[in-house]
């Protein structure tokens, strides 16, 4: 959970810095519902039901990479709706923090837990989005690399735990 938890963090530091000057209370209203669907449906395809179809057939490492890369192609559109080449770095990002959200769901067990820090984070970013200093936007690239490094090393070292386990009921 740890970069789980510092990606909360990161996204609660810059609400509390960010310049909310510029959001209307319809803004807000709009902010805190889509944060919200945005955050339930995307992990409810990606950490829900798809982890869920692809442990039928794959191994926690293609869970992750396949469910992830999923999540993060799932951005790509992007670039046809006004982000333009710039959605090919949205694709980048989305992998490493869909990788956190992943840990998130895997360490807590519960889809809530990747629900919750997704909606925290997408709110941070798009409210805070006009500010002089984005905390989030600053470190998601950090963060985006620190999760595509780690989730790969996480998940060998407990397939090893498993099978010296395995081994060790069989002697």
């Amino acid at each position: 959970m740890t970069l789980p938890i510092i990606m909360a963090v990161i996204a609660i530091v810059n609400m509390l810095i960010g310049d909310f000057t510029r959001v209307t209370p319809l803004m807000w209203l709009y902010l805190i519902v889509g944060s919200i669907l945005v955050g339930f449906n995307e992990e409810m395809i990606h950490r829900g039901q798809l982890i869920v179809a692809l442990r039928s057939r794959f191994g926690e490492t293609g869970v992750w990479l396949l469910s992830t890369a999923m999540f993060a192609i799932f951005h790509l559109p992007g670039m046809f709706l006004g982000l333009g080449a710039g959605a090919l770095f949205q694709v980048v990002m989305a992998f490493g923090l869909g990788s956190i959200f992943y840990l998130a769901r895997r360490s807590t067990g519960s889809l809530l837990a990747s629900m919750f820090l997704h909606g925290l984070w997408d709110f941070s970013v798009f409210s805070t989005h006009n500010s002089s200093f984005h905390l989030a936007g600053i470190l998601a690239p950090l963060l985006a690399i620190a999760a595509a490094i780690s989730v790969p090393i996480i998940l060998r070292r407990k397939k090893r735990r498993d099978s010296m386990k395995r081994v060790s009921q069989v002697n």
